[in-house]
Parts: C-alpha cells; structure tokens; sequence
C-alpha cells in the first residue's frame, strides 16, 4: 500500500537541494584533486613510452631486408629509446616470435628503464646451402608486453638481392662505389683491398677493425667514395650481395 505523502516546506526542499549540490561539489573537488595528483606523481603516460629497433619496423612498413644464404647466424637490436632525449622511464618485457626455418635467442626478456638501453636478438637460421629446400623468408616479430604493448617486424629474405659497382680506372685519384639497396637498407659491412680505404668525411661511414660499414637508410641508390693510395689500381668491379660487400 502506498502512504500519504508528506508535503515539505519550500525552505526545508531548497536547503536540502543546497546541501545536496555542496556535497557533489566536494566530491568533485576531491576527485579532481585525486586526478591532477595522479598526473603529476610521474605515471607513465603513453607518449613516454618507446619501443624501437635497428631493423624492425612497425608492421604497416613492411621492413624487408636480404641475408647471405651462408649465413650461419644474423643479429638486430631492441631499444627503449627514441633518442638520447627521449627514454623509457619503466622496464619493458617483451616476446620474440619467428615464422620459418630459424629461432630466436633469446625469445623474450627485459630491458630495464629509466636509462638508455638495449637487448641483442640473435637469429639463427637452419638452413645449410641455398639449395636445401627451408623457406627463403624468415619472418621476425618482436612484441612488447609491458608496460604498454606494441609489435615491430621485419622480413629477411635468403637471398643476394642487392647489387653494387665500383667505377674507376688507372690513374684515378678515387674510385664510387654505387650501392643500390632493394631492401629497407641498414648496416652494409665493407670490406677493401689494401691501399683504398673509404671517405670518412661521409658520416654514414664508420670504420672499426679493418672493417667498413655504411648505413642505409632505406631502399635506394647511394654512392661511397673510396680513395686511393696507388692511383696506378684498377678497381672495377660488380655484384650481388645480401648485407656485406668484397672489394677484391
């Protein structure tokens, strides 16, 4: 059954009404204070969070690379950084996947954060000879876990599919030699004769133990100037190559 219901005054309903809204205006106040607190007590947010490569790519890049057949095993790098300015401040977790004939070591770990660091993942493929019959393409996916999550991969295709040419002549004071990437480019050992060595003026050239590197930054045609201590050389030469290059 339901009762007779109780008039109240007009006075008693308004000042009901205006201890209602004060209550909701605190409970307002708290919880924006509780939020701006929250914000500033250095919670990660997710523009602070960075989770690169040397060789991976986020998939919709479609990174691509080629490895010598001969190859008995290849390396990339993960990072938790964008830039020396721009680092992850918590660990990231992570998990390798690899699709073909090859495995990862490790498939998975941490890099710690708050500092600039890296892990090293090392690939290694089963395939014996060009001819042995695995799969011509590996597939490498690395995926964070922790503290947000986000996928980089990248292709690499058993094959010398890239190409180069050494222009020169005797009497020339300096050999070019034209690298034509078809892949997503990267690091390219070189190695040469005695008596060249290459233009250390490039900044995309480095040189440690007797051996020459040169970063691609993607797919494209790139010259290297070497120069020559014995002008009377000829050093003319082409061929294919997947991530080195010999200069005979």
């Amino acid at each position: 059954m339901i009762g007779k219901r109780t008039k109240l005054p007009l006075r008693t309903l308004l000042v009901c009404g205006g201890l209602g809204l004060a209550l909701l205006a605190g409970a307002g106040v708290t919880a924006a204070r509780y939020v701006m607190q929250n914000r500033q007590s250095g919670v990660m947010t997710a523009e602070e969070f960075y989770f690169t490569s040397d060789l991976l790519r986020e998939p919709s890049e479609t990174a691509l690379y080629y490895i010598d057949p001969k190859a008995e095993t290849f390396s990339f790098h993960l990072f938790n950084y964008a830039d020396s300015q721009r680092t992850t401040p918590q660990a990231i977790e992570y998990q390798i996947a690899v699709s073909g004939a090859a495995t990862a070591g490790p498939d998975a770990g941490s890099i710690a954060g708050g500092a600039a660091g890296e892990s090293v993942i090392t690939i290694t493929p089963s395939w014996v000879s060009a001819t042995d019959g695995n799969p011509a393409d590996i597939t490498v996916t690395a995926k964070s876990t922790s503290p947000y999550k986000k996928t980089l991969q990248a292709v690499f295709k058993r094959s010398l599919g890239n190409e180069y040419t050494v222009n020169d002549g005797a009497g020339n004071t300096a050999a070019v030699l034209t690298v034509t990437c078809a892949d997503s480019g990267g690091v390219i050992k070189i190695s040469l004769p005695s008596g060249v060595i290459a233009d250390q003026a490039d900044d995309r050239i480095t040189y440690a133990d007797g051996v020459y590197t040169f970063t691609a930054p993607g797919s494209g045609v790139y010259s290297v100037v070497l120069l020559k201590t014995e002008v009377s050389g000829d050093y003319s030469c082409e061929g294919n190559f997947a991530d080195a290059i010999t200069i005979p």
